[in-house]
């Protein structure tokens, strides 16, 4: 059981990484390139681990998302606020209802993610396109194959791998009753956004939600000096390791680029 329990733990953790780290910092946010063979590694990752590749198109899909959400951050045009959304349409993961909080129409990837295009390699058309669950049937097998029974832990962690990012990701962070604002933020983004907690190692960062906010494009979400973003920590790791480039600035540089609001 210790076994299964420390596996749950280090997929969690690694699943951060990958859409985190891999998706939305440098894809949503352009914060920086990832080389790509370490690109490779996370979509392989996700394949094995997670629904988000399913959609042919996913991650044109997932930048106009995220793109949405953060230009229109708590009103009835934010697909992610819960706010505007019941639970049951937020952790909707099919994203193909036009009522659901998850939909993105061809229109809004036109929109909002001209600039991206999802992996179209040989793998990718062959086996994670072609077959965008066989990848999570192969871990669940290893999983038996290794640890048994105490395999469903794990198993049940990736059956639900989804709900728990949509509500890690797009749901506690804008639950009022949940961490701390910093007042000069809240005056500007004028949203529901909160920070968590001020050491963020869990979620690699993402628990400085309205930092990220304030500073979209800002590869750390840190802007005061008692914050912590384990996720920067590692972006500087890879980076050392040459593995990402063209990091942009940071807040606690004093060059970082502010949020603005959209005109419409």
């Amino acid at each position: 059981m210790i076994v299964s329990l420390l596996v749950v733990a280090f997929l969690y953790q690694w699943l951060q990484v990958c859409i985190g780290l891999g998706l939305h910092r440098p894809v949503a946010h352009r914060a920086y390139d990832v080389h790509p063979v370490l690109f490779h590694i996370f979509r392989f990752s996700l394949w094995c681990t997670h629904r988000i590749m399913e959609p042919n198109n996913w991650m044109q899909r997932y930048a106009a998302k995220h793109r949405i959400h953060h230009l229109y951050s708590d009103t009835k045009r934010d697909f992610q606020s819960p706010r505007n959304f019941t639970l049951k349409q937020l952790f909707d993961m099919s994203g193909f209802d036009p009522s659901g909080a998850n939909y993105i129409s061809p229109e809004d990837i036109q929109k909002f993610a001209p600039d991206i295009k999802t992996p179209n390699s040989w793998i990718d058309r062959n086996l994670y396109q072609k077959y965008p669950r066989l990848g999570r049937g192969f871990t669940y097998i290893a999983l038996f194959l290794w640890l048994g029974p105490w395999a469903i832990l794990p198993i049940a962690f990736i059956l639900h791998s989804g709900y728990i990012s949509t509500f890690v990701f797009n749901i506690a962070p804008h639950l009022n009753k949940f961490g701390y604002k910093h007042p000069e933020q809240t005056k500007i983004l004028q949203d529901d956004t909160t920070n968590l907690m001020p050491w963020s190692i869990l979620h690699i960062g993402d628990d400085l939600h309205q930092n990220h906010h304030m500073y979209p494009s800002s590869p750390s979400y840190r802007v005061k000096w008692w914050e912590f973003d384990l996720g920067h920590v590692y972006v500087l790791i890879f980076s050392w390791l040459g593995l990402i480039k063209n990091i942009q600035p940071t807040p606690m540089s004093g060059r970082a680029t502010k949020w603005v609001r959209p005109n419409n």
